[in-house]
């Protein structure tokens, strides 16, 4: 009897250790579930912050991130399919393992995200400010607003409307320094004369992939600085040059273009690889003021020329026009001058080989515009000579109110023309033909 109860003892004291176990095993099971469930909840609420982030903040790269959901999620599926079955033992390994290396990264992950927007946008002031030095190195007025610091404790909602504002007023910029860029560029490809070259990477791409940082590095450094560490000595070298030939139309410009003549060599002097469009204005308006020269000098000889045609003044040996005797000179430099272009090469090259004919040609002009004038008073002067010999046959040409020089042409010019008057240039006097006869 007594060996008989004791079986029964220990058969009962097992079956109540067993289900003791069970019960225990039970209980950490759904422990674990709602462990799991936890872990999924958590993973969906970080994955939906992630999705927001990537949407607001396009330049951070979140793969890291979702590697890592990655990787929690196939760790949490294996657990599940190892539930059922498992030892306590191995239940509570389970637990452990993620709460530690599932459940608690997830908890630390939106305060990681927040860290980050914060780096990030202090990353586009610090590259805001090099591009901003390579813009005022390369002479660029055009520069990246200033963007204010960020908190470290600011919330994460906060610190994505900084990074919106910020970026962009990035775009803007970026857009308007790339524009600005290619129209500077190929004005100074139309200066140097040679044939316009895009730019191989365009900025337009870097700011639709969000590569932000790369773009402002683009326009500010491969654009604008080496624009003008290229180009910046050889402006210097070409503008130089053709200032030093500008000084020759000191001679021959008009009174009224002497202020516009200073207007161009401002803009000359003031040239730069970033200013190259207000250069090439310059230069225009430099061959526009050359071609009115050039054309003055060519018409005021044909004037000239019509003028002693028309007054049948070619026996007036007292005077001589240089603006005629020079117009084949002249008619060549307006014919050389229709292929200029406005290179700065072709302009130097012309003023070159133009200054000393323009100069002359000016001078000429100065002195033919005297005789001009002595021309033009003739008809006044016809008509005294007329009644003066009128009331005596005999002129003598002191009695004329004008110079000898001017005199002596008069009388020269009215006996040309009335065959009845003779001019006697020995005697100095005027005398008609019955008196003389």
């Amino acid at each position: 009897m007594v060996g008989s109860s004791i079986l029964l003892t220990t058969s009962f004291i097992g079956r109540e250790a067993l289900l003791l176990r069970l019960e225990s095993v039970q209980v950490g099971t759904d422990e674990l579930e709602t462990l799991i469930e936890k872990c999924l909840a958590k993973m969906k609420e970080v994955q939906e912050l992630l999705d927001h982030v990537s949407k607001n903040v396009p330049s951070m790269s979140l793969s890291g991130e979702r590697q890592s959901l990655s990787e929690y999620s196939s760790y949490v599926a294996d657990v599940q399919r190892q539930i059922k079955g498992a030892s306590g033992t191995l239940i509570l390994q389970f637990q452990a393992q993620l709460e530690s290396t599932v459940l608690q990264p997830l908890a630390r992950m939106p305060e990681q995200l927040r860290q980050r927007v914060a780096s990030e946008i202090r990353g586009h002031i610090s590259a805001t400010a090099t591009a901003n030095n390579h813009l005022e190195e390369a002479n660029v007025s055009l520069r990246y607003p200033d963007i204010p610091a960020v908190s470290d404790s600011s919330p994460l909602e906060d610190l994505i409307v900084a990074y919106e504002a910020a970026t962009a007023a990035i775009k803007d910029v970026t857009r308007e320094l790339s524009a600005l860029f290619a129209q500077e560029s190929t004005s100074l490809d139309v200066m140097m004369g040679q044939e316009a070259v895009a730019p191989p990477v365009s900025a337009s791409v870097l700011l639709e992939s969000n590569e932000f940082v790369g773009a402002m590095r683009l326009v500010a450094e491969e654009y604008w600085l080496n624009f003008h560490l290229r180009w910046a000595e050889v402006l210097d070298q070409k503008k130089s040059a053709l200032l030093q030939r500008m000084k020759k139309l000191d001679k021959v410009v008009a009174d009224g273009e002497r202020e516009r003549l200073e207007a161009i060599e401002k803009g000359v002097e003031d040239a730069k690889p970033a200013n190259s469009s207000a250069t090439l204005a310059s230069l225009r308006e430099l061959r526009s003021m050359l071609e009115v020269i050039v054309t003055r000098a060519a018409t005021g000889a044909d004037r000239v020329g019509e003028m002693l045609e028309s007054l049948e003044l070619r026996a007036a040996r007292g005077l001589r026009f240089e603006t005629v005797n020079r117009l084949s000179e002249v008619n060549e430099l307006k014919k050389r001058f229709d292929s200029v272009d406005v290179s700065f090469d072709n302009l130097t090259k012309f003023l070159e080989n133009a200054a000393g004919v323009l100069e002359s040609q000016s001078e000429a002009w100065k002195s033919d515009r005297e005789n001009l004038v002595v021309l033009a008073q003739y008809p006044l002067a016809k008509k005294i000579i007329k009644r003066m010999l009128e009331e005596h046959s005999t002129l003598a040409l002191a009695k004329l109110p004008y110079q000898k020089r001017v005199a002596a042409l008069y009388a020269q010019l009215y006996s040309t023309g009335n065959p009845d008057v003779e001019y006697d240039e020995t005697g100095e006097r005027l005398v008609a033909r019955e008196e003389h006869a």
